[in-house]
């Protein structure tokens, strides 16, 4: 996922950012101000791409996140509600390493009425993250539930209307 970066001049320093989520009348959940020395530039400007290996992600306060070098990965993703629906992150599967999470709304109307997705930006030591999710409203034939597994190289793997991989591979044996 390719996050596009703003840039502000503050007091002659530049800083860096993007945005995370939407509550109501479309306001940011969080802002996430990120280290000159991790950008990449195109034709466009400045962005950041995800997942994204050796940083850190720190919480200043309620709306402020800075994702700097570091030592874990960080991992971004995002399950779109149905039409006036919302969707659930369930649960978050990081294979044993420890991971912090910071989850938030994607409203698609100013209250919310045509639907609420949801997102989370997680951080951990794990080269992989498994989510569960589920989605309700109207879904015009997507899974109202699945699992989503992201690799640190950029590979996903989806499979929907499953509870448990591992059941199923034992009772395939």
């Amino acid at each position: 996922m390719k996050k596009g970066l703003e840039k502000v001049i503050v007091e002659g320093k530049e800083l860096y950012f993007f945005y995370l989520g939407a509550s109501d009348y479309f306001k940011p959940v969080y802002r996430v101000f990120v280290s000159k020395n991790l950008l990449k530039f195109d034709d466009k400007g400045a962005y950041v791409e995800f997942p994204f290996k050796g940083c850190e992600l720190v919480k200043k306060d309620n709306y402020n996140l800075i994702l700097k070098q570091g030592d874990k990965n960080c991992f971004i993703f995002e399950i779109e509600s149905g039409f006036r629906g919302t969707a659930e992150i369930e649960e978050i599967d990081a294979y044993h390493h420890e991971y912090t999470t910071y989850k938030y709304d994607i409203y698609k109307s100013e209250r919310g009425s045509t639907g609420v997705s949801k997102g989370v930006i997680m951080l951990t030591d794990s080269d992989k993250v498994k989510i569960k999710w589920k989605r309700d409203g109207r879904l015009y034939g997507k899974p109202a539930k699945g699992m989503t597994i992201l690799h640190l190289n950029g590979d996903i793997e989806e499979i929907d209307r499953v509870e448990s991989i591992d059941e199923i591979a034992k009772e395939l044996e």
